[in-house]
């Protein structure tokens, strides 16, 4: 096999001969006789074997053979020697000499040397190329057994692997891919057991849970948070769920993170949720939010109950002393001016009508007040409200082709609730009209009533006006509360709807944002379970 040999010795005869001797072998030699030269040569390339004599002038053989070990740890390296120099090849051979031979040098000797002593640096070589590996490899199933992720693994293992790190050969790079696999599937497997651990914590908690990632992508969606936000539950290996814009925005923003946030979804407006969230960090990396929503309806509604209950007893005390204040000087009001009505050709008859007009409107007016603040008067029966509801909007009729209104009513014959037919009746009135109001020509309203799966009624009364913020959401319900202009309402219209729903423990729910109209919707209760029929449907305009 040939060889890459150099040769260096300080006497030429030596020097020319051993040149000769190995080029018919068939050997690719390079000699120095300057050993000084052949060190600075030994720094730019390497031979598979240095042939040095140990007596040199200018450096020794022992010299020659530090130089070659420090740049060429595989390189073979023999040293020539007479016989008295015996020690000194012993001790070049602790220097890292591969072997020696003994002057005068055979033909014989050399070649069989040469082969000897490049075939143990090769497997010398070998042999310590596959123990840096083990280490290497020892060293990566450590590093890598210490990753708690993934990208952690990909990192790591990247630069277990990088050329600039170490030179390894294609069976470790392949031995470490396999490590690194081993623990992806660990690591896996381990956050399948921790996700199903955490799926039935989540699915346990009566709240529903949301969990963004660091993108601020939805990662986990509960059953219950679905159920709130009106989902539909995800595919077998399926992307999560797509969360409602308006939720992801207050999560993202983090708003709900300082104070807990209120909002309805679109596709559950009847419902007011409340949203809490949270960041999630693994020591200072950010993993990312969790929020957990609670359905707040029940709880808002029943604070508003007791709200308007506490102000309807305080102007029930202030309305009763008033109505009867007013009713003594109505009534002789409205005696003088029947009297000086009744006279024919008195120039105060018109006058007198005026007074009557208006005195009549101060009638209503305490009335009204009557009707809100005492409902001991009421007594109530079976009412219709399929029919009560049509005869309604049949009054409206002409109202609304006036204003250009469309009406669009969708109602089903539902069973009868208890109440009061007259002032259901009343509160049915002031719904829509209150609706009528708040829209401009061309706008849209719509009715439906249906029977709902528990055997209630529901009742839905929606309109395309210019809604409301959530201030004014708040304080609908209020006594004497309008956003009309001065003398064009007095505030009792939706007051008297909400007591009239007490009354009958009806509940009343609201959704409405600025431009985009309001729903009212009211929950009866029922006292038969009987009473579903056919559709019956109507568009006016």
């Amino acid at each position: 096999m040939k060889r890459r040999i150099m040769v260096v010795d300080d006497e030429q005869p030596i020097l020319m001969g051993m040149q000769d001797l190995l080029r018919i072998g068939g050997h690719e030699v390079e000699t120095f006789s300057n050993p000084l030269q052949a060190v600075a040569r030994l720094q730019l390339e390497e031979f598979d074997c240095v042939i040095t004599d140990m007596l040199m002038p200018e450096l020794d053989g022992l010299e020659v053979v530090k130089a070659v070990r420090l740049r060429w740890p595989d390189s073979a390296i023999i040293v020539i020697t007479g016989k008295p120099d015996l020690s000194t090849a012993v001790e070049a051979l602790h220097q890292g000499a591969s072997d020696y031979l003994v002057k005068p040098v055979f033909d014989n000797d050399i070649e069989r040397v040469i082969e000897r002593v490049i075939e143990r640096a090769g497997l010398l070589k070998s042999l310590r190329q596959r123990n840096a590996e083990l280490e290497l490899l020892l060293e990566a199933s450590s590093t890598l057994s210490q990753a708690t992720r993934e990208d952690e693994v990909a990192r790591k293992l990247n630069a277990l692997m990088a050329p600039s790190a170490r030179a390894i050969s294609a069976g470790a790079r392949k031995t470490l891919q396999n490590i690194a696999d081993e623990v992806i599937v660990k690591l896996r497997a381990s956050r399948f057991r921790e996700q199903a651990k955490l799926g039935a914590l989540l699915e346990a908690q009566p709240a529903g849970i949301v969990f963004l990632d660091e993108r601020g992508e939805p990662a986990i969606v509960s059953k219950r948070a679905r159920e709130l936000l009106g989902l539909a539950d995800p595919l077998p290996g399926g992307p999560c769920a797509s969360l409602p814009p308006e939720l992801v925005n207050n999560i993202r923003g983090g708003s709900c993170s300082r104070s807990p946030a209120e909002l309805r979804v679109t596709a559950k407006p009847g419902c007011l949720l409340q949203i809490r969230c949270a960041p999630v960090f693994d020591r200072d990396l950010r993993l990312g939010t969790v929020a957990t929503v609670l359905d707040v309806t029940d709880e808002r509604e029943n604070e508003m109950q007791m709200q308007i209950a506490s102000r309807l007893a305080t102007l029930g005390i202030l309305l009763g002393g008033l109505s009867h204040e007013m009713n003594n000087p109505l009534a002789i009001i409205m005696g003088c001016a029947e009297e000086l009505a009744a006279e024919p050709d008195s120039p105060s008859t018109q006058k007198a009508h005026r007074i009557l007009d208006a005195a009549d409107r101060c009638t209503k007016l305490i009335r009204r007040f009557i009707q809100v603040a005492n409902p001991a008067v009421n007594r109530s029966g079976m009412v219709d409200l399929h029919s009560l509801v049509s005869s309604t909007l049949e009054m409206l009729r002409v109202h609304l082709h006036e204003s250009q209104i469309r009406l669009h009513a969708q109602t089903k014959i539902v069973p009868r609730i208890r109440g009061n037919a007259g002032e259901l009746k009343d509160a049915l009135l002031a719904l829509f009209l209150n609706a009528v109001e708040s829209m401009s020509p061309g706008g849209e309203l719509r009715v439906r009533l249906w029977p709902q799966p528990g055997g209630d009624v529901q009742l839905e009364v929606a309109d395309t006006g210019h809604g409301m913020t959530p201030e004014v959401e708040r304080r609908i319900f209020d006594p004497f509360f309008t956003t009309k202009p001065p003398g064009q309402g007095v505030g009792l219209g939706l007051t008297l709807v909400h007591s009239i729903c007490r009354r009958m423990n009806a509940r009343i729910f609201v959704a409405s944002s600025p431009k985009a109209g309001t729903t009212f919707r009211i929950q009866f209760p029922t006292v038969t379970e009987s009473g579903v029929s056919t559709d019956s449907a109507v568009t006016t305009e």
